[in-house]
C-alpha cells in the first residue's frame, strides 16, 4: 500500500535525526535546508516531504469521502460510489495522470459496495454516519495544520 510505503520513508528520515524532526514543520525545514527540493515546491523523489504530502492527500480523500457519505440519505444505495468519485475529484484527481484518472473514475464506483453494506463494514448503523461527521470535524483542522508548513516553506508540490 502506498500509504504504508510513504510512512516507511518518513520513519527512515525521522530515525536519522529524531530531535530535528519532532514535528512535520521541523522535518520539512530540515529537509529543505538540505537543499534537496527545487524552488516552487518541486519535491525530490523519494523524500519525506513528498511522502507526507501524499499521506496528507490520502487522508484528505478519506475525509472528503466520509463528509460526502455523511450527507446522503439511507435510501441512496449508490451513495458510496458517488461519494468516492466526488472525494476523488476534490482531492487526488488534480495530481494524477490522465491514465490514472481514467482508472480511478472507472474503478472507484465499481469497487464500492452499496451504502448499507459499507456501513455494516464500519459498524453497521446510521450511528456510523454520525461518527463519520464527527471524524470529518476532527480531521479538517488537522489536515489544514499539515498543509500550512508546506505552503510556508514553498514545498507544496502541485504536480
Amino acid at each position: 500500500d502506498n500509504f504504508e510505503q510513504n510512512l516507511v520513508v518518513v520513519q527512515r528520515y525521522y530515525n536519522k535525526q529524531p530531535k530535528r524532526c519532532r514535528t512535520i514543520k521541523l522535518l520539512l525545514q530540515h529537509e529543505k535546508a538540505e537543499g534537496i527540493h527545487q524552488p516552487g515546491g518541486i519535491l525530490k523523489e523519494p523524500s519525506a516531504a513528498l511522502s507526507i504530502l501524499w499521506m496528507r492527500r490520502t487522508l484528505s480523500f478519506q475525509n472528503s469521502f466520509f463528509d460526502e457519505l455523511s450527507k446522503t440519505a439511507p435510501a441512496q444505495s449508490d451513495a458510496p460510489a458517488r461519494a468516492a468519485l466526488t472525494a476523488y475529484h476534490q482531492t487526488l484527481e488534480p495530481y494524477h495522470s490522465n491514465l490514472l484518472r481514467k482508472v480511478y473514475r472507472i474503478g472507484l464506483p465499481r469497487g464500492m459496495p452499496d451504502r448499507q453494506t459499507l456501513l455494516a463494514k464500519f459498524g453497521g448503523s446510521e450511528r456510523t454516519i454520525d461518527d463519520m461527521r464527527k471524524l470529518v470535524q476532527v480531521w479538517r483542522p488537522l489536515l489544514k495544520s499539515m498543509e500550512r508548513p508546506f505552503l510556508a516553506l514553498d514545498l507544496e508540490d502541485y504536480r
